[in-house]
């Protein structure tokens, strides 16, 4: 079940309030998993203290960590804070703010979500407060597709000239601009909304919040193709001829029959920037192996992916497999060891992630009767087409490369190969996140 909007909420108290006073809004839950309410609030001439407790239907919320900024000047103080309820009632109830200390204009917004998670309800959290006429706080999601709510206390009779989110309320009332939007997040990462004030240079308080979706609500990323040069040639640089889609996860993984002063440089082509998450160097008497991954902004048909060896003389190759409706990338591992099968420990960060799997054994034992590691009711062979790669040559090394393209709940796994046994092995992991749903184009606007 996709993360989705339930419902929202807004009221405005613009009376003079004192320590255990309150603001009282009506919110209406129809089917939700999570309940959110953000403060905006300004103390004329005074330090707002923020407030003591916030409750949906008499059941205390939990303010959020790193929420609350504030700012105090001549002018007053603003603050802004953030709180949640996992499980709220469905029906009509009221969400009750009580006030700690003196304040002179509370605004408050309420946005109830399905699809949220009930563990771990929200991700991250970022507060900014000063002077500007645009205010942001950018914040580092973990899982795609999360949506992001914030709120704002400003110094302004004026409303927002623009706003980047879907708006839950504004209110300029009272010498002070308050207000709270919401977005649908794009893949994990980076991501902001903000507000643009004509007023540049007044006093404001800014929160942002993400909230996750549920757990198990995540799909599986796409496999779409996989290319690969010969291993057992020096010919450097080596090419492949690739074909993918804007937005595409570009996985590449490289080995060679030896080690030590040999490296294999970073891929290039098509303007990717590739990312290397691991590596195994050790010396001479053991292979290498890499792995590397970046988003393909641009796609394109047939373009030319190309990797080179500082080193002549070194059996080497490289491959590439293409991931469509990925959420980014996860975790990652390696290992080498000698005398056993190349299997490795993979601590997976989000449910029903892909995972790509690389190893080369420098002793060349025949691999033709190999058995894959099996996760999640899943074992690749190259009848099943999950196993992209396997060669061997004799006197020299062996290569194996796979995907699981379904890992199932995040956490512990086990990945590689049981057989064969006593390999002398350098072997790399990468886990590829899916998304909880396609089809969203956020355009951010950024300061």
């Amino acid at each position: 079940m996709a993360l989705a909007v339930d419902a929202t909420s807004s009221g405005t108290n613009v009376t003079a309030q004192t320590a255990g006073n309150t603001t009282t809004v009506s919110h209406v839950i129809t089917s939700a998993t999570v309940l959110v309410v953000s403060i905006s609030a300004w103390d004329n001439g005074g330090v707002g203290t923020g407030c003591s407790g916030v409750t949906y239907n008499g059941i205390a919320m939990t303010a959020v960590g790193n929420s609350t900024g504030s700012t105090g000047t001549s002018t007053g103080s603003f603050y802004t804070e953030q709180w949640y309820l996992l499980a709220p009632a469905t029906g009509t109830h009221n969400i009750v703010a009580t006030v700690a200390g003196k304040t002179d204009k509370l605004g408050l917004s309420g946005i109830s979500f399905s699809g949220g998670s009930t563990v771990t309800a929200i991700d991250v959290s970022s507060k900014t407060f000063g002077t500007s006429g645009t205010y942001l706080a950018g914040v580092t999601t973990t899982v795609a597709s999360e949506y992001l709510v914030d709120c704002i206390s400003h110094l302004s009779t004026n409303s927002p000239s623009s706003h980047t989110g879907t708006q839950i309320y504004t209110d300029a009332a009272s010498s002070t601009s308050t207000g709270s939007q919401y977005s649908a997040a794009a893949p994990a990462g980076n991501i902001s909304m903000n507000w643009v004030y004509p007023d540049v240079g007044d006093e404001a308080a800014y929160s942002v919040l993400a909230v996750k979706a549920v757990s198990g609500s995540m799909n599986a990323p796409t496999f779409v193709a996989s290319y690969r040069s010969v291993y057992n040639t020096f010919t450097t640089p080596k090419t492949l001829s690739v074909t993918t889609q804007p937005g595409d996860l570009v996985v590449v993984y490289a080995g060679a029959d030896s080690g030590g002063t040999p490296s294999i440089a970073t891929p290039s082509g098509n303007g990717i920037t590739f990312t290397l998450y691991q590596s195994v160097l050790v010396d001479s008497t053991w292979c290498l192996a890499y792995i590397w991954a970046g988003v393909d902004n641009t796609g394109g048909t047939n373009w030319t992916l190309t990797d080179t060896i500082n080193t002549g003389g070194i059996n080497w190759g490289f491959s590439c497999l293409v991931f469509r409706n990925s959420g980014g990338v996860g975790a990652s591992n390696k290992d080498n060891q000698d005398g056993f099968a190349p299997t490795m420990a993979l601590t997976t960060t989000q449910d029903n992630s892909a995972v790509v799997v690389f190893a080369n054994d420098w002793n060349g034992l025949d691999g033709t009767s190999r058995t894959w590691e099996t996760v999640n009711s899943i074992t690749p062979t190259n009848g099943n087409g999950l196993e992209r790669d396997y060669a061997g040559f004799a006197g020299l090394y062996e290569n194996y490369g796979a995907y699981y393209n379904n890992v199932g709940s995040a956490g512990p796994k086990t990945v590689g190969l049981t057989a064969p046994a006593g390999q002398k092995y350098s072997m790399v992991a990468l886990e590829v996140k899916g998304q909880a749903f396609t089809g969203v184009n956020i355009v951010w606007l950024m300061a």
